[in-house]
């Protein structure tokens, strides 16, 4: 990505995608709501490495702990092991094609809804089992229309 977008859009976006995540959140469709936030900072630490990695994940999932009132840190260890995969393994994910990119985001945030569910089981919360892939497949469905959203933003804004 050649543009110069500062941290003005990523952090815009970022923004909208924590309404539009407390908007979704609750109810009985929560298993369903994509996850738009991991969606963002994925792609921001993706096209964006320089900006944005690890630390910017273990912050957001602080702030995602914050908003459904789970224990502190357990979205938090999941999305830093996943930006440090995107982030290891950065140039190859670009060169992917759209399906195994997809397959790639996928397997990126079942590895932190995981790490997120035991860390909650540790602690004694209660899990719903795997009801959390139902919100990751559509999420991995919607990565690429998503990310292209985000180019256009950033091809239009710089």
């Amino acid at each position: 990505m050649n543009e110069d977008t500062g941290y003005g859009l990523p952090f815009l976006s970022l923004v909208l995608a924590i309404m539009i995540f407390q908007w979704l959140a609750g109810g009985f469709a929560s298993y369903w709501t994509p996850r738009i936030v991991e969606l963002t900072l994925l792609h921001w630490i993706l096209w964006q490495p320089e900006r944005f990695g690890i630390v910017w994940a273990f912050g957001i999932g602080l702030l995602i702990n914050l908003l459904e009132g789970a224990p502190l840190g357990s979205a938090s260890l999941g999305l830093a092991v996943a930006a440090y995969f995107v982030t290891l393994y950065q140039e190859t994910v670009r060169q992917l094609d759209p399906f195994l990119q997809s397959l790639m985001v996928f397997v990126l945030l079942v590895i932190a809804a995981a790490t997120e569910s035991v860390l909650q089981a540790l602690v004694g919360i209660p899990t719903s089992g795997l009801n959390y892939l139902l919100g990751v497949g559509i999420s991995a469905l919607l990565w690429k229309p998503f990310s292209e959203l985000l180019f256009l933003l950033t091809r239009r804004l710089a």
